[in-house]
């Protein structure tokens, strides 16, 4: 029997305070239209033998993914979608004039701050463009996407982003997205987030780079959630107070670990 390597597809991918208001109805970024460039795609792979690839998913269905996520109890997809890339996201690479200042920062408040103080109004055009994540099912069993919704939105605060990593346990789905770990979970089954908690805050004090963002969540074999971060630092906050800073150079990244409810976060620096 084949097996069957099913194929997330769709354009380049990337390295996307409380969540926004903003509401699907409200925002509609630009998604390019459907194309054959995800079947083209597929003509390049090299899988083994026995190995069938198959398209999945692919714009306008979804955009900009920068990671997806399987609940492995129903097989929906939930991707992480950015539109903030050069939008809110920067790269100091781009701004060499504010280095010195980016290097200095000790919190999130005050990278809000170093915004405004070089760009003065034009910080609020940060808060324009939308991280997400997107719900994609295959609801007839057909191994092809047909249902895609939005499943959380509004994370558009002029410091958020990337969302970077996702995580589905137990119908609760872990988000990781500068500034904040958040636990959102969907208790109508309408496929959207009626509950979105920040479980901890202060992740990315600085703009270091873009890609060295907060991600890679995963359920460890102790069953605490694990996520990491690159150089952009942090000074956080958690449920149970201050879990810890790391704003140096050196203490700039780390590995984090957590209860499914945040009880007991660590962070691990390298």
């Amino acid at each position: 029997m084949k097996r069957r390597l099913m194929a997330c597809l769709a354009g380049a991918l990337c390295g996307g305070a409380v969540a926004g208001a903003l509401r699907a109805e409200d925002y509609n970024p630009l998604i390019a239209a459907a194309s054959d460039e995800g079947t083209l795609a597929i003509g390049s792979f090299q899988v083994p033998a026995g190995v069938e690839t198959k398209l999945f998913a692919a714009e306008p269905m979804l955009a900009n993914p920068v990671v997806f996520g399987i609940d492995q109890t129903t097989g929906q997809v939930y991707v992480c979608e950015t539109f903030r890339q050069q939008k809110g996201v920067e790269d100091n690479r781009s701004h060499m004039n504010w280095l010195l200042d980016d290097l200095a920062l000790q919190t999130v408040d005050e990278r809000v701050a170093m915004f405004r103080k070089h760009l003065g109004d034009k910080a609020n055009d940060y808060s324009k463009e939308q991280d997400r994540i997107r719900l994609i099912e295959d609801t007839n069993g057909d191994g092809v996407a047909d249902k895609a919704t939005i499943y959380a939105e509004g994370f558009n605060a002029i410091e958020d982003g990337t969302g970077a990593g996702v995580l589905i346990h137990n119908g609760d789905v872990f988000y990781t997205c500068i500034p904040k770990l958040w636990k959102l979970r969907d208790s109508s089954g309408d496929g959207k987030a009626d509950s979105q908690v920040a479980l901890s805050s202060g992740y990315g004090v600085r703009v270091a780079f873009r890609g060295h963002d907060m991600h890679g969540l995963q359920l460890g074999p102790d069953g605490r959630v694990y996520f990491s971060i690159g150089d952009r630092g942090y000074n956080v906050t958690n449920q149970e107070g201050r879990a810890g800073a790391g704003r140096g150079l050196e203490q700039a990244a780390f590995l984090g670990r957590c209860l499914f409810g945040n009880a007991g976060l660590l962070l691990h620096r390298p």
